[in-house]
Formats: C-alpha cells, structure tokens, sequence
C-alpha cells in the first residue's frame, strides 16, 4: 500500500477530496490522506480534485509519479544436480520483481532451520567436497526494505556422489561347459547402476550376477559401474576359462608295440597271450586340469591304477573289461568303458612237425593233431591258442557256439588232411542240450563270414569230436539245434536218435555224412563203398523209412 498526504493550501473551508489514482477518470477515494494497493506492476498517474465551500475547485496531476514494481520472487538455477565429489557448482540468480538493487544471501547445504549465510554474491559458485545430498536456501531483499525479502529453499538440489571405481572377483574362474561362475561386486563409490559383459554376448544388470558358459573358451569379462555424476568400467582380460566337460577315453597295445603300431589304434579288442603285459593309453580330454585317472583293468569293479598311461600284465585267460575314470580339478568325472576289451589268450601247445608227419598233444590231452607224412612241406612249428569265446564269431542260424574256441597256426595250406580231436567238456554238453550227438567241430570261412560245420566222429565215452580237415585255422565246438523227428542211422543199427540228424556213418568214422534239413517225405538211405574202379555194389545196404 501507498499512503497519499494531502498538501493543498487555500480555498473556503471545508474542502473536499477526490483522488483518482490511475488516471482512470475513475474517483478512486474521497479520503483526504488515503492509502492504495496497486495489483498490477506499473507507472501510474495521480490526479487530486479539491472544493471548498464557496464551489471553487483545483486540480492537480502528477505524471508518472507513482511506480510499481513486480512483486519480488528469489529464484535460481544449476548448471548441475548430480556431481561427483570435489567438483563445483554454478549457481544462476534468475529472482524476478522487487525494487533494485537487490541483495542475496546464500547457504549451499541448508539444514531447514536458520541459514547458514556462506555468499552473497548474486552468481555464485560453490565446491561439494563430500558425498551427499543438499539442499540450497536463497534469500533476496529489495531496497525498500526488509520486509520485502524473499526466500527460496529448493530440496535436494545437488546430489554428491563419491567416484566409482569398477572392481570385481569370480568364483571360480575355471569351470566346464554348463558350470555356474559366481561374480561378486567390488566396486567402490556412490554406484546407482551395474552392467556385466560376460564375453560370451550376454550380459546382466544385477549387482552380483551368476553366469553359466555354453562353449569352451577363455572369456575377457567387463564390468561398467556408473551413477547420474559419472561412469567407470573394468574389464578382466582372459579371466573365465571354460573347459569341455571331461570325457574319458583310451585305447592300449600289447606293450612294448611301435609307434607305427600306436598310430593305427582301433576300438579294440587288444589280444594278448596269458603272462602278457598290456600298454594303456589315455586319450581323456577336456574337464579342468590337472586330472586324475582310475582304471579298472578286469571288470571286478576295483580301481587297480592311478597312472595316466599305466602297464598291465595279465596273467590268466579271458575276456577283460577295462574301464577308466578321470576327475578334474572341481570334480567333475567321467567314465568310459569298454566291454571286453582285453583278450587274453592261452597256449594249449606249441611244437614242431617235420614233413614226414608227427602228432602233438597238449598237456591236459584236449587236443591231439595227427599230421600224415606229407602234410606239411618242410619242418613248421605249430601252435594251438585258446581263446575266450565271447571273442568268437556268432555262429549262424540252427547252430550255437558252445564253450570251446581256438585258433591253428603254423601252415597256411596243408599236403594232406589232418586228424583233429578235441576233449569236449560238460559246458559242451551242456550248450547242447545234454545231448553230446549233437557237437559238431567247425572251422571259420573267413571269405564266406560263416563256420563251416564239419562231419564230426563223437566219441561219447572218450568226450572227443574228431574230424579230418586241411585247415589250419579258428575252430570251434558248435552244437547243432534240436529238431524233433530227425532220424539218425548208422551202418551198425538203424534207429532214431531223438532229436538227432539224419545220419549215414560207415565203420570208418571219417567218411561220415550228415544229411540237414529233410522234407516230410519217404527216403531210401543208401551206403555204399567207393573204390578206384567204382561203386562196389556188394557192399549196398538201404533202408525205407519216412
């Protein structure tokens, strides 16, 4: 408000009063010292008209004479909110209205209560040396007076934030394919945000991710830390080291092979004489080193070495199953087994026949061969090996491997059929059925994939099988398959044999036929003799039978 004072002189008493206080043409007021509030900033023109009783009446105006200004508002700008320790802040006054000059009282970390005056500059700069949150208090007077002042109190004005440093660990930093690494933050400062490269293409925004890796490979991982002030990153060059899961693997040789030998290894199986020793070799890979190796050299379900690349020496026959396991560093294992893989064969006998012929034995009499003068062509060392019978081709359809299997060396061919006899055994027998009749010496036809079973002499009270043959190579004991209804006959009494082969056998036990496979008919069995000149047609015995 502004007070008005009346300062006329003259006139008859009373006088009279009429203020207009924005020229208007408007009477405003008939005060003789009035007051007025100006609502709107402006220049206004005053005009005063006094009468006095006689009707004489003056007026007078005054251009210009009163000003009024906007009403006086404190205000500010940053050029920042959010900065980082140690850095400054320019304040901007932008207070509007009031009656200059202005004075401005400032407090850069206002508590809310009294101000705490530090400048009074009207653009001034200040330095935020701690972390935290401030708020800044302006206050503004005008020349008029102190009851015009205003003040502008703006929370959370400036946000201090101490620097980031991006930091951080990994456990562990070696894992396999599919394993979880656990990373930890370490960064220090104010961070509001975290961002993780794991080096693989993914990434996280969590604070402490975990990460699983799907490929082997060496992994650089970065983090970046930031917070509205600043950002940093660190990256940990070739950090993560992901393996292949372990996957166990070997192979062996009888030891002491070459390397030419070693570089042609097959899947096996590895065969061996009995007393023979055994090279293994590890082919293990991946999983994260060192690695540990167990193996298990026969199947029986005990770790018998923990070397990487050990040597076994097999002393008794047979068909070994070897497995190996191998563990990593964390523990990761695996295990590869082979079925079978070590054969260990046994030397029934081994002797030298000269070309004029010779018999060899072994010495538990499970095999004799007679060789005739002329069989072989000069003197040949002669071996019989017995193998174990899983190592045995399977035999075909209508027939079955029985318990006995070895292998002939020493002469490719042969001048003159040789005598074989062979001890079969109650495991014989009994893969026949109880029926010994049905044992049946054959040999191997490496061209045609097949055994070739041969007419056999059965000798059941000596449990031999005899057969004469000019080969020297796999033999077996094959039992043929029971076929109820199959007759077997011989020179000395017909009859049937159940569940026997039709049989035609004269006294001499190395012309035996077997006839297989008869149709549901009549036949007429004949035996005859043969001789240089012919059939010796006395000597013709038949016989009708269905």
């Amino acid at each position: 408000s502004i007070q008005f004072t009346d300062a006329t002189t003259g006139g008859v008493p009373t006088l009279s009063y009429q203020w207009d206080f924005d020229n208007d043409g408007t009477w405003d007021s008939t005060d003789q010292n009035p007051t007025h509030a100006y609502a709107t900033a402006g220049t206004y023109t005053v005009r005063l008209k006094v009468t006095d009783s006689a009707a004489n009446e003056v007026i007078e105006t005054k251009v210009g004479y009163i000003t009024v200004y906007p009403v006086l508002q404190a205000h500010f700008s940053t050029d920042a909110t959010d900065i980082l320790e140690g850095q400054t802040v320019h304040f901007t006054d932008l207070t509007s209205g009031g009656i200059a000059p202005l004075t401005y009282e400032w407090d850069f970390d206002y508590d809310g209560t009294t101000p705490n005056i530090t400048s009074t500059e009207q653009h001034p700069s200040h330095t935020y040396p701690v972390s935290g949150t401030y708020s800044v208090y302006l206050r503004v007077t005008d020349s008029a007076s102190q009851s015009n002042s205003h003040t502008q109190a703006r929370t959370s004005c400036v946000t201090v934030y101490a620097v980031p440093r991006a930091a951080f660990s990994a456990t562990p930093t070696e894992a396999i394919v599919g394993g979880v690494a656990k990373f930890s933050d370490a960064s220090t400062g104010d961070i509001t945000s975290w961002n993780w490269a794991f080096g693989d293409g993914l990434s996280s925004t969590q604070q402490s991710p975990s990460h699983s890796y799907g490929a082997p490979g060496t992994y650089s991982v970065t983090l970046t830390v930031s917070n509205p002030a600043a950002t940093d990153s660190y990256t940990r060059t070739d950090y993560i080291t992901v393996y292949a899961a372990p996957e166990a693997d070997f192979s062996a040789m009888p030891a002491g092979s070459s390397e030419d030998v070693w570089l042609t290894l097959s899947s096996g199986p590895v065969e061996i004489l009995e007393g023979e020793a055994v090279s293994f070799m590890n082919l293990s890979g991946g999983g994260i080193l060192p690695l540990s190796y167990e193996w298990d050299f026969d199947g029986d379900g005990n770790w018998d070495s923990t070397d990487q690349n050990p040597i076994q020496t097999y002393a008794a026959p047979g068909s070994c199953t070897v497995s190996l396991r191998v563990s990593d560093s964390a523990s990761n294992t695996d295990v590869k087994t082979k079925a079978g893989y070590i054969v260990v064969s046994r030397i029934i006998v081994r002797q030298t026949v000269t070309s004029g012929g010779g018999t060899i034995a072994a010495e538990d009499e499970k095999i004799l061969m007679h060789f005739p003068a002329g069989a072989l062509s000069g003197e040949t060392e002669i071996t019989v090996i017995e193998k174990p019978l899983p190592t045995a081709p399977p035999a075909q359809s209508g027939f079955k491997l029985c318990n006995s299997y070895f292998i002939i060396e020493g002469a490719d061919t042969l001048g003159q059929g040789v005598t074989l006899t062979v001890r079969y055994c109650d495991a014989d027998v009994a893969a026949a059925g109880g029926n010994p009749q049905l044992l049946r010496l054959s040999y191997y036809d490496e061209d045609a994939e097949e055994w070739e079973v041969l007419d056999t002499v059965v000798d059941t009270e000596a449990k031999t099988l005899t057969v004469v043959t000019s080969h020297l190579s796999r033999w077996a004991i094959l039992a043929q398959a029971p076929h109820p209804g199959y007759l077997g006959v011989t020179a000395e009494g017909w009859g049937i044999i159940t569940g026997g082969l039709l049989s035609i056998v004269t006294l001499a036990w190395f012309t035996r036929r077997v006839i297989r496979r008869l149709k549901a008919r009549e036949y007429a069995p004949a035996l005859r003799r043969w001789e240089d000149e012919g059939y010796d047609v006395s000597d013709f015995k038949r016989k009708w039978f269905k």
